[in-house]
């Protein structure tokens, strides 16, 4: 319903019964308005804000949809552990190591619980069956620490469920029932921690689910009963059981998950007794429980995967979803597989939560693979008001009333108005029963005059005046009998101009203008024989400038200025045999800007500026933007200016900031957190705060532009695959670590594929290389991220990558290869010798044979 061609407008309907108000006493309006009211009540905070995942499953390339580890190595690289396999992630492709036969250096398990780096950029691996295992970096090999019955210096068993790498490099490793084992990587001694029931100060149990060590040295061990505190020192355990008697010990000792954050409390998750918070000077616990009627509890009380984020937000994995902990309310907020919500979790339970060094968070589960999230995104302030059946609400216009509340359309679901300060929202809808309710559902503009009157133009039932005594609408419909009615039932614009006068857009019936103190409307209609008419009888926009013209935009009639001074339009429309007219005549949104620059939002023909002309007063001329010159599209449903001049432009594929002045642009996608990438004719709105509102079928978002974030990480660019003759080439060192590549006189056709290690919105990022001693200059490649090259001739080349994220941000450190090409036999230095000996060879021959014939000749 966004798109004006799309609108269910019927011509029979708009031209319905008058309605020039209700003549309904007001204590009777105020009863009947109460009853078409649906007042509800909500607090807006930062954790109730929707969270936009991406997911990633086996129809993507991972080997397997059980996600119980995730790591970021040291190159950028994500690592996911599954169920059947380890799978490395570049952002773009998966590559999957799993069990070869025939291959030493594969692994010896599949099932991968968990997944460490070291400091030497190693990776670490706990594998049920196949006990720990070692990726080499430098090799691309496994190597595999199992159990040996004979010796007692290797790993206590092969089934290993949990692993973890301390400051010292030690790898700690728990097992599923033989306890913990210490492994010194550099040396291969293992030592062993095992219950022992006569022993108090020994494991309380050698099933062991997670080991964590902390900053003092000390490594925490969650066990099937209870927490231990292990000293490496001492060998020496401390327990923490449950206690039915003491409320605050531990909930359960069925410990599956342990976390120290940065203030050096513990969180212990539990397999049915929640989450604990453990306090280390006191030695007590507090338990964060589910509570059926409570919406705000924890989601379930199996919770498998915590977590601390950068910014201090601690996140929880249970059975039943994915929790945010408000700390100082002592509530969650939960984020589940939701069927109504596209992008919510596919799977609601969550097994691994890790944040890269980006601060996306990537969060495992155990049947529907990996989703990430991006924090950043929460700064656009994306809202998703729900309706009565649960679904996201279609945005279709806003408006601040004098109050400072916010109004917001919502298309078939009537009005919200919220008060932001408060979190305290009130509804309105249709009621057939009651006359002084809103008269249609389906919302299309909104504008709040400056006396506090609130306007609301909708579909087919006319425009509404709010009144704010009674709570009730005032409705005006049109009368084919009544010169002075609307102009029609459809309105697709309001706007109030400095002096006071309504502006109304309608559809098929002109303009409609209500004066201050005016009780009937004047009509602006298109008359084919006057040319200083309206041009067109949909009015869809409008904006008034610094002389008080107003301008009118329609859908296929170009452009209008009205004279306030003449009471004329003068009209401008689109000829494809001049570029400095209007680029399109269905007009979308105006915008008048702090330095009277008048901007046009087209539909199909991009962004237009009206350049006025002082020396020919009434010549205009149009300067226009479109995709050619950068725009992500040349539909543009909205424009407003932010407090820095910068102009925001709501378009089909995504939101735009332009700077005038240096031309500049800047597209935020779905990546970046707006609703969607389509948006919404009409719905959108500056707030006297400065806040900006743009709306959409996924509901609207709320942003103050000066405190939007944006990711400053330069991205790592590593090699992903590199082919001769079109073929993977063979390398003594994985792709990643590749520095000098050698090729033959026969190998003339290479290609190089790489990658910007930035996982907020990967196919997004962009790369340039430059191939030194063949190239002129760098090669812009956009977002192509291969390179090919053919018949190189012999030399020294040096390749050189370098790609930038999602918002922008250039790699400090290139990638750099250096290619040596070998000439051909024939190019050689030692042909080269043989050639010229051979020349001389023959000039000596035919100078000698010239010498005879002389000598001969003289005879």
């Amino acid at each position: 319903n966004k798109k004006i061609e799309q609108m269910d407008f019927s011509e029979s309907e708009m031209r319905t019964s008058k309605t020039q108000g209700c003549a309904v006493p007001a204590a009777v309006l105020l009863v009947l308005g109460m009853l078409g009211t649906a007042p509800a009540h909500s607090a807006e905070a930062e954790t109730s804000r929707p969270m936009r995942f991406e997911g990633y499953t086996q129809s993507e390339g991972l080997s397997q949809n059980s996600v119980l580890g995730i790591v970021q190595d040291s190159t950028g690289y994500m690592w996911f552990a599954t169920e059947n396999g380890l799978n490395r992630f570049d952002g773009y492709e998966f590559e999957t190591f799993r069990r070869e036969t025939g291959n030493p250096g594969s692994l010896t398990s599949d099932f991968i619980f968990q997944v460490a780096e070291d400091k030497q950029g190693n990776l670490w691996l706990a594998t049920d069956g196949g006990g720990v295992a070692k990726l080499g970096r430098a090799t691309g090999n496994f190597y595999m620490y199992r159990h040996d019955p004979a010796d007692e210096g290797t790993l206590a068993s092969n089934n290993v469920r949990s692993l973890a790498i301390d400051s010292d490099g030690i790898v700690w490793v728990g097992h599923q029932r033989a306890g913990v084992d210490r492994l010194d990587p550099v040396t291969g001694t293992v030592t062993h921690f095992r219950h022992d029931a006569a022993v108090e100060a020994s494991l309380s149990s050698d099933r062991v689910f997670a080991v964590t060590p902390d900053a003092e040295g000390s490594v925490w061990v969650g066990t099937d009963a209870g927490l231990n505190l292990l000293n490496p020192a001492t060998g020496l355990v401390t327990r923490y059981v449950h206690d039915a008697s003491d409320a605050k010990s531990l909930s359960s000792d069925r410990v599956r998950a342990v976390h120290v954050d940065q203030g050096g409390s513990v969180w212990v998750g539990t397999r049915g007794g929640g989450l604990n918070r453990f306090d280390t000077e006191t030695e007590t616990f507090e338990h964060f429980r589910n509570d059926k009627a409570d919406a705000s509890s924890l989601s379930h009380d199996r919770v498998g995967a915590v977590l601390e984020d950068a910014d201090g937000r601690l996140w929880v994995g249970t059975l039943n979803g994915l929790n945010l902990m408000d700390r100082e309310a002592k509530s969650f907020t939960r984020y589940a597989k939701d069927a109504a919500v596209p992008d919510s979790l596919g799977d609601s339970h969550v097994r691994s939560i890790y944040q890269d060094r980006s601060g996306i968070l990537w969060v495992g589960t155990q049947h529907a693979g990996v989703y990430k999230w991006n924090p950043r995104t929460w700064a656009m302030g994306h809202n998703q008001p729900r309706v009565a059946d649960g679904s996201v609400a279609n945005v279709t216009a806003f408006t601040e009333a004098a109050d400072g509340k916010v109004w917001v359309a919502m298309y078939g679901a009537g009005l919200r108005v919220i008060d932001e300060a408060t979190g305290r929202v009130e509804n309105f809808s249709h009621n057939p029963d009651v006359p002084g309710s809103l008269s249609d559902n389906r919302v299309m503009s909104l504008e709040a005059s400056r006396d506090g009157t609130v306007w609301v133009g909708t579909q087919l039932g006319g425009l509404n005046r709010f009144d704010r005594r009674t709570g009730t609408f005032e409705h005006f419909r049109h009368d084919p009998a009544d010169p002075t009615s609307i102009g029609a039932d459809g309105i697709m614009a309001v706007f109030e101009d400095r002096e006071g006068r309504l502006w109304v857009g309608t559809f098929g019936g002109g303009v409609s203008r209500l004066d201050a103190g005016a009780t009937g409307f004047t009509r602006f209609v298109h008359d084919p024989e006057n040319k200083n008419s309206l041009s067109a009888m949909r009015a869809t926009a409008f904006a008034q400038d610094a002389s008080g013209a107003v301008w009118v935009g329609t859908d296929g009639g170009g452009l209008n200025r009205w004279d306030p001074e003449t009471n004329t339009f003068q009209s401008f429309s689109h000829d494809p045999l001049d570029p400095t007219t209007l680029s399109a005549d269905s007009i979308f949104s105006l915008h008048v800007d702090a330095e009277n620059r008048v901007w046009v939002g087209t539909r199909g023909g991009g962004l237009d500026q009206v350049l006025m002309s002082d020396r020919y007063p009434g010549t205009v001329r149009f300067s226009n933007l479109s995709q050619a010159d950068g725009l992500p599209n040349d539909v543009i449903y909205g424009i407003h200016s932010d407090e820095q001049g910068r102009l925001w432009l709501a378009t089909n594929f995504g939101l735009t900031t332009l700077d005038p002045d240096s031309g500049e642009l800047k597209t935020f996608h779905r990546s970046h957190g707006i609703q969607a990438e389509e948006f919404n004719f009409g719905s959108h709105f500056r707030s006297e705060s400065g806040a900006l509102y743009f709306g959409g079928a996924n509901g609207y978002n709320r942003f103050r532009p000066a405190e939007l974030e944006f990711n400053e990480l330069s991205p790592e660019v590593t090699l992903t695959s590199f082919d001769v003759l079109n073929a993977p080439a063979t390398t003594d060192v994985p792709y990643e670590l590749l520095e000098t590549v050698g090729l033959g006189y026969q190998d003339d056709v290479v290609r190089f594929e790489f990658a910007a290690l930035d996982y907020s919105a990967p196919t997004e990022n962009r790369y340039q290389y430059v191939l030194q001693g063949f190239d002129a200059d760098w090669v812009d490649a956009g977002t192509r991220r291969s390179a090919t090259y053919t018949n190189l001739a012999a030399g020294e080349y040096v390749f050189r990558v370098r790609g930038a994220n999602s918002d922008g941000v250039w790699s400090t450190d290139e990638l750099l290869i250096n290619v040596s090409v070998e000439p051909a036999p024939w190019q050689t230095p030692w042909a080269y010798l043989a050639y010229v000996l051979a020349a001389m060879g023959v000039i000596m021959l035919f100078v000698m044979r010239q010498k005879r014939r002389q000598q001969m000749k003289e005879a």
